[in-house]
C-alpha cells in the first residue's frame, strides 16, 4: 500500500536537508579560509585606508618623505638634485657620474615627473648600494630601466628613470 507521506515527515526531511547543506557550506568555508586570513585582511584594509587618505591629500610636503620631491622645475632645483645624485655616487666611491635631464612631463597636479639618465662606474657591490641609496635619497629616483655592463674591474650602470618635482601650481 502506498501511503502518502505525512506533512510532519516531509518537514523533518526538509529540515534535515537544510541542516546538512548548512553544515556542508560551513565546512567548505573553513577549508577554503587560510590560517591568519582575518589578520591579513585587516592589514590589507589598513593599507587601503592609508593609500586612500594619502591620495585625497592636496599634495602637501607632509605627504612625502622629507626631500623625496625636488624643490621645483627650475635650474636651481635641477642643480640641487644633480648634486645630491653625484654626492651619493661619490659617497659609494663610484666614478664617472653623468646625469642628464629630460623635459619635465605634465603631471597634471602639484608634482611633475622629470626624466633623467644616469651613468656611473665602480665595483658591483658599490653600484648596488648606490641604486638602493637613489631610492631612499633626496630626491628619490624612480627607476624605469637599469643596465649593468662589465667595465674594467667593475661594472657600468646606465639608468633611466624619473625624479618628481614640485610644480608650485
Amino acid at each position: 500500500m502506498d501511503r502518502p507521506l505525512g506533512p510532519i515527515w516531509l518537514a523533518g526531511c526538509l529540515s534535515l536537508a537544510v541542516a546538512v547543506a548548512a553544515l556542508t557550506l560551513t565546512a567548505l568555508k573553513l577549508i577554503a579560509t587560510p590560517p591568519g586570513y582575518a589578520d591579513r585582511l585587516a592589514a590589507a584594509q589598513q593599507q587601503v585606508t592609508r593609500a586612500e587618505r594619502l591620495a585625497a591629500m592636496p599634495g602637501e610636503a607632509a605627504a612625502y618623505p622629507k626631500g623625496a620631491v625636488c624643490d621645483g622645475l627650475d635650474a636651481a632645483a635641477f642643480g640641487k638634485a644633480r648634486q645630491a645624485i653625484e654626492d651619493a655616487a661619490s659617497a659609494e666611491g663610484l666614478t664617472g657620474a653623468q646625469v642628464a635631464w629630460g623635459s619635465p612631463l605634465d603631471g597634471g597636479g602639484r608634482i611633475a615627473p622629470l626624466p633623467l639618465s644616469l651613468q656611473v662606474e665602480g665595483p658591483y657591490e658599490k653600484v648596488v648600494a648606490f641604486t638602493d641609496r637613489l631610492g631612499r635619497g633626496a630626491p628619490s629616483v624612480f627607476v624605469d630601466t637599469a643596465d649593468l655592463a662589465p667595465s674594467g674591474a667593475g661594472v657600468r650602470l646606465s639608468l633611466s628613470g624619473k625624479v618628481f618635482c614640485w610644480t608650485r601650481g
